[in-house]
């Protein structure tokens, strides 16, 4: 922004760009678009919860619990030998 960048731009029309840009223009106080922010990222999970069921067996969830590469590397070893055979 500081270096003539506008906030329309479609790069900065990312959740949390649009509500920044109002608060480092003045027009918003941090706080709000904290609040936004987060507002708007809980719809996000909400609706990504909605499209992605827990039990479809078409997907393959994955833990967030640092073993997230070796998970992959499992599931498409899984899926080649599949699709190998």
């Amino acid at each position: 922004l500081a270096a003539g960048s506008s906030p329309d731009l479609p790069a900065l029309s990312s959740m949390g760009y649009r509500e920044l840009a109002a608060h480092l223009a003045g027009d918003m106080p941090l706080a709000d678009a904290a609040r936004r922010i987060k507002n708007a990222h809980h719809r996000l999970a909400r609706r990504q919860y909605a499209w992605f069921k827990p039990g479809d067996p078409r997907i393959r969830w994955l833990l967030a619990d640092g073993t997230e590469e070796q998970q992959a590397e499992q599931v498409l070893a899984e899926h080649m030998a599949k699709v190998s055979a």
